[in-house]
């Protein structure tokens, strides 16, 4: 084994290392229990059959078996160094997975999917109730009972789509008042009227079309993050280049003090692809402590660039005087680990999402097969009406700073903020077909909780913002507390 490792070793400093040695030689190097691992340099690929696996529930993405390159959970004091490597993956594969993790820096890397989650084409002609769509030979297409999927050389079966999104290439941009076309992923025809050459019929087209029009055609599947951290503190990302993720470009869960700076999601140049992450860029699941993202540049993902928020767990049945059993109702939820002994919860009317009360948690215990989780509270329960009430942590302490970034060119928002503590939001560039920055909770879809106290937002440019067609303002905010944005700039066509 040792001679094994010396000659991987050998071959990385030759960077000449295959998919299967390099995989092998980066399971080894983890094993080792060094504090410091440095990548060959080089550009190297990963593949989804030779991951590390596990059964994995990641909030707000679809659950089961993950396939993993970088193994870390319980890793502590580490820092990997990415030398300037390129890693490119091959389907439904997570880069890196930290669980349990505490003092732990990743940096100086490049992150791509050969064959990404998104499929695109050129719109070659419109008409009523119709458009055409010429692919290339890089995105190859099929027809199944008359609907059009996507034949990804990686992923072991056909993929059908659930949202296009419109981009004209003249400009570098979305459409103007384009929407999301989630009407014609769900309900639509598909005619292959000759190779690479498809027909879409559908009564639910929103977006303005014409040729010459760069139709993205998103994957139905969220499966495989580019950075899963669940239950870790202390996290750095650094000086990282994504140009693309097989669905969030970075998730944290029930983590603490996390650090994002430097991080590009960004189009790979030269490569004709008009998307980079499929989902949000960075997501963040009942999270404590620091949440700072500084430095960064986003653009052209298929959702957010940053959501922050608790979880709303409707109240099942009190069970006695310090006892209650809850649920999460959500299907993408389900699983999610994300409570700790000691953490304040607070109690919420369902539907107005007042806060009635809180209890510190004594006690979080596993769920059962129905999703229930039994929650023990140190004191006696107060007298509410519990049937119509939901709960959600309380972290007091969590301080967001989001400043100096560039959020541009994507369909969805530049950042949601659900969080309690101390939120600053200053001299970032955002431009977005949705709101700039969203500041909601709800207990009825998503269950995204999360009560905002302290906002503040300055020295910021708002560039073109609200400019999709199913937006309503640059700022979407709710029931807050204490907001204060002063120093802006606006800037319209």
């Amino acid at each position: 084994m040792i001679g094994r490792l010396v000659a991987l070793a050998l071959m990385c400093g030759a960077g000449v290392l295959h998919a299967e040695e390099f995989e092998s030689w980066v399971r080894a190097e983890v094993a080792s229990g060094k504090k410091t691992i440095v990548l060959p340099k080089g550009t190297h690929h990963a593949y989804a059959k030779n991951g590390i696996q596990r059964t994995l529930h990641i909030s707000n993405n679809n659950d089961g078996m993950k396939q993993i390159l970088f193994d870390l959970q319980d890793a502590e004091d580490l820092v990997i160094d990415g030398n300037g490597a390129e890693l490119i993956f091959h389907g439904h594969i997570i880069p890196f997975y930290l669980k349990n993790a505490k003092n732990v820096t990743i940096k100086n890397l490049t992150i791509d999917w050969e064959h990404p989650f998104f499929s695109q084409g050129e719109i070659v002609n419109v008409g009523k109730g119709f458009f055409d769509v010429r692919f290339g030979d890089e995105y190859p297409v099929g027809i199944r009972d008359e609907r059009l999927v996507f034949l990804n050389p990686d992923l072991p079966e056909p993929m059908d789509f659930n949202n296009i999104n419109i981009v004209n290439p003249e400009l570098g941009r979305l459409v103007f008042k384009s929407q999301d076309e989630y009407g014609v992923g769900s309900d639509h025809t598909a005619e292959l009227l000759e190779k690479n050459l498809v027909r879409l019929r559908s009564l639910h087209i929103l977006s303005p079309l014409k040729p010459g029009h760069i139709a993205v055609f998103q994957y139905n599947d969220r499966s495989s993050p580019g950075f899963t951290v669940h239950r870790s503190e202390n996290i750095h990302l650094q000086n990282i280049t994504m140009y693309h993720a097989a669905g969030f470009g970075s998730i944290f869960e029930g983590s603490r003090n996390i650090y994002i700076d430097r991080l590009k999601a960004v189009r790979r140049p030269n490569s004709g692809r008009w998307y980079t992450t499929h989902h949000d860029v960075t997501h963040f699941v009942e999270c404590r402590g620091d949440i700072h993202i500084t430095n960064c540049r986003f653009e052209f993902q298929g959702d957010d660039d940053c959501n922050i928020h608790g979880i709303f767990r409707p109240v099942m049945r009190k069970e006695d005087d310090k006892t209650l059993r809850t649920r999460l109702n959500h299907f993408q939820q389900m699983g999610v680990d994300t409570l700790f002994m000691g953490d304040m919860i607070g109690f919420h009317d369902a539907e107005t999402l007042e806060l009635l009360g809180e209890g510190k948690l004594a006690k979080f215990m596993d769920r059962d097969p129905a999703q229930e989780d039994r929650l023990v509270f140190e004191d006696p329960l107060p007298d509410l009406d519990w049937k119509n009430v939901v709960v959600t942590l309380r972290a007091y302490d969590t301080d967001v700073q989001i400043s100096n970034n560039h959020f541009s060119n994507h369909r969805a928002r530049n950042l949601l903020i659900k969080t309690l503590g101390k939120v600053r939001i200053h001299d970032n560039y955002f431009n977005v077909q949705g709101c700039a920055i969203k500041i909601r909770s709800e207990a009825t879809s998503w269950y995204e909780a999360g009560g905002v106290e302290d906002v503040e937002i300055y020295n910021n440019v708002f560039d073109q913002c609200n400019s999709g067609g199913f937006s309503q303002a640059t700022f979407h905010i709710h029931a807050t507390l204490i907001i204060t944005i002063v120093k802006f700039r606006f800037i319209r066509m």
